[in-house]
């Protein structure tokens, strides 16, 4: 680059003769514009800084939710199935979003209970694996917690004190009337059904708790249907192979042809009895074949129609199917025995039975049972040594009751046992009369 040829006096004499430049404004008009730029940088840097440990924060907890949300997409908690049926809560994924970008001075290094929700109901069904989080905040207990609050329990049904399974091979009580009570207010009614043992002896009736309306004769059809009586060790009837329906008060029962054997001929008074009139619901049954009056038995040669009103009672005896499971059959639920004369003869008969025929005794022989009425209540003294309130004596209980529920008592008063309770029964004051028997879950 070449040097300048100006000289230093030159350069200034030229500098004299330009015109002279001032700033026409005055003092005070000066420093307030430059007051006013000082203030504006002040605000910028001020604004500045304000959104700077926002933003770290902000950063910071984004960070910390991507390194813990891989952990809540692979939990698993198979007792929540809710969780995934549920559909997704928009207004919680909202409120979470908008947590997540509202700017914090001091941002904790945890993941929050409604992020573990949110995520946790994206997809809950992967196996469970833990995930420390960074930083130096103690981590946030797993999301188990929370979970807990969708786990569904199902109660169990208020009978179940009072019916064995029907696999359990156990025995099968009747109901007391609080029970009853209790499932009738919850829409349920009893429903009772009579099957045969695999001898065709005698007829075991079996009750049942149904929901529903209709008539009694279609809920019987139900069960008919749906109960598998081979399960618990006794036999189909014809009933099912009938079609039954009610019409003017009495119960319609109609068969194929030629589908009563002799041996459910002999039986047929106390199959209808004790499933038409147990509960109380039908004095008369009127056969039909293929909508037709009437049915032509083997026997008893064509009939139109039946009384069933006389067809239940006598003492209870105990019956074990080859299943294993137990019943209380009355005498007169047999092809070989009938309804003792009075009360007391049938006490006399429970510590008998029948044994031949498999009807064992429910009262031990050195218990001597003695019976007195007055009105509709009655009173049994029970004499005899080492009585428990165990499953043995409850049996002998249900037997007693059932017996004199079938002579005409109301209620019934226990006395001379030495034990205030036997089962369900609080013996201090009369017992009501017992519902059903051998009531059984359908399966």
């Amino acid at each position: 680059m070449e040097s300048s040829k100006w000289t230093e006096e030159e350069i200034q004499k030229q500098l004299e003769k330009m015109p002279s430049v001032k700033d026409k404004r005055s003092r005070e008009l000066i420093f307030h514009e430059i007051e006013g730029r000082l203030e504006e940088s002040k605000l910028s840097k001020k604004t500045t800084r304000t959104w700077i440990m926002p933003g770290l924060a902000t950063a910071c907890l984004l960070a910390i939710i991507l390194l813990l949300v891989p952990g809540t997409f692979i939990k698993n908690d198979v007792s929540a199935p809710s969780l995934h049926e549920k559909p997704k809560n928009n207004t919680l994924v909202r409120k979470e979003k908008d947590e997540v970008k509202e700017p914090s001075p001091a941002p904790e290094p945890k993941q929050s209970k409604k992020t573990v929700r949110v995520e946790e109901q994206k997809k809950p069904a992967a196996p469970e694996r833990s995930v420390k989080p960074s930083g130096p905040a103690k981590p946030e207990p797993t999301a188990d917690p929370p979970v807990q609050r969708y786990k569904v329990k199902v109660p169990e049904p208020s009978t179940a004190s009072i019916m064995a399974a029907v696999e359990s091979g156990k025995y099968h009580p009747p109901m007391t009337k609080t029970d009853l009570a209790e499932q009738m207010s919850a829409g349920k009614s009893v429903v009772t059904v009579a099957y045969s043992d695999e001898q065709a002896q005698f007829v075991v009736p079996v009750s049942f708790l149904v929901n529903g309306k209709g008539t009694y004769a279609d809920k019987v059809q139900n069960v008919l249907g749906s109960f598998k009586p081979e399960r618990v060790g006794l036999q189909p009837t014809m009933l099912n192979k009938a079609k039954l329906k009610e019409k003017e008060g009495a119960v319609v029962v109609d068969l194929p042809p030629g589908s009563v054997s002799s041996a459910e001929e002999a039986l047929l008074p106390k199959i209808l009895g004790y499933t038409f009139a147990y509960n109380h619901e039908y004095s008369n049954v009127k056969f039909m074949t293929g909508d037709q009056p009437g049915y032509k038995f083997s026997n008893l040669g064509p009939k139109e129609e039946m009384d069933i009103t006389k067809n239940s009672g006598g003492a209870n005896f105990l019956y074990t199917s080859p299943s294993g499971d137990e019943f209380l059959v009355d005498s007169n639920a047999t092809s070989f025995a009938g309804s003792a004369g009075s009360m007391q003869a049938a006490l006399d008969e429970l510590s008998k039975g029948y044994k031949d025929q498999k009807l064992m005794p429910a009262v031990p022989e050195d218990i001597k049972l003695t019976a007195s009425s007055s009105g509709a209540l009655t009173t049994i003294r029970v004499e005899g040594n080492g009585l428990k309130n165990d499953e043995k004596t409850r049996k002998m209980m249900d037997a007693l009751l059932m017996t004199a529920k079938n002579y005409g008592s109301q209620s019934v008063s226990v006395t001379n046992t030495n034990l205030e309770a036997i089962g369900p029964y609080d013996l201090e004051q009369p017992i009501d009369n017992l519902v059903g028997v051998n009531f059984m879950v359908v399966k």
